[in-house]
């Protein structure tokens, strides 16, 4: 699908299609999801190959390259701070995201529960 550094169109709109593994595609570079970042180097530490990570979920070399798939796995092993760095944050965003959808369903409970009195009188 790509040649080279350049990522096609068909190229983009596939790995958006992957939300579980990519987060975004944007100026020629693919974001990983920080979940995928976190299986794909543990499964590199067990012996698998960076080839066979990417393959098996759908983003081989014939999809983005060989060179991206080895430089990926080698910047993730050199940087292991910054993958729990950026877990850190993640969680956190996924605890004020958890509580935003929480003050939202109150907020329409409260909402019905006013429609209801208002109702009655």
């Amino acid at each position: 699908m790509t040649s080279g550094k350049k990522l096609d169109r068909e190229t983009v709109n596939y790995l958006r299609a992957l939300p579980e593994i990519v987060r975004r595609v944007q100026g020629g570079r693919i974001y990983y999801t920080n979940s995928f970042r976190a299986q794909a180097t543990a499964r590199y530490a067990m012996g698998d190959r960076p080839v066979d990570i990417f393959r098996d979920n759908g983003i081989g070399p014939e999809v983005i390259g060989y060179k991206r798939i080895e430089r990926c796995i080698a910047r993730w092993r050199e940087n292991p701070d910054e993958l729990s760095a950026v877990d850190s944050r993640t969680a956190r965003l996924e605890r004020i995201e958890e509580e935003i959808k929480y003050l939202e369903q109150q907020a329409k409970k409260i909402r019905l529960a006013e429609d209801k009195g208002a109702s009655k009188q």
